[in-house]
């Protein structure tokens, strides 16, 4: 993993970094070549907030997420099976009111997750602001799955010769081959 953590004094701090650290990933999947989709899911065992994974479409994926045709809206296929959204494969975006929702599997390669206060009140890790108040920290965590990025490349980018490698994900420069006559 490629993990970085931040820590903040306010909440609106954290949020500010968490969206700019998601602008970062989009671009660093783009740059990439990856076909993806920001979903918002749930945090699991970490946090009670929405959090959001780069999902990479694949028909190998494992996971399973809704996104609209048009514009940015995605979610992960969990959210929808616990009732936090009613969607379905070929409704109208309720985002933006025009595209359609597509339904794909997917592999994740990435995801952010705010976790606000909960850890650090766990931990006791707070800090004094400027009036001498002790506050708690709040805790931002983003990862890329760097062999998971692999993975899904080998499986978005192959025939039946192999993988096909781009310029910006290829392990090596040049290729030596050797032809025997």
């Amino acid at each position: 993993m490629k993990d970085l953590y931040s820590v903040h004094a306010t909440k609106e701090d954290l949020d500010e970094y968490y969206f700019k650290v998601l602008e970062a990933y989009k671009a660093i999947f783009s740059r990439l070549g990856f076909s993806f989709r920001v979903s918002e899911a749930g945090g699991g065992v970490f946090t009670d907030q929405i959090t959001h994974e780069i999902q990479v479409v694949a028909d190998g994926g494992e996971d399973t997420i809704f996104y609209c045709d048009k514009c940015d809206f995605g979610v992960n296929k969990e959210l929808v099976d616990d009732g936090t959204y009613k969607i379905s494969g070929g409704a109208t975006c309720g985002k933006c009111g025009k595209g359609k929702i597509k339904e794909a599997l997917s592999i994740e390669v990435g995801n952010i997750f705010r976790f606000g206060t909960s850890y650090s009140e766990k931990m006791n890790a707070d800090f004094t602001d400027e009036k001498g108040g002790k506050k708690f920290m709040y805790l931002g965590s983003y990862g890329i799955g760097t062999t998971r990025v692999m993975g899904a490349w080998v499986e978005v980018s192959h025939d039946e010769k192999g993988i096909i490698w781009n310029k910006a994900i290829t392990p090596y420069d040049a290729h030596l081959i050797e032809l025997r006559i």
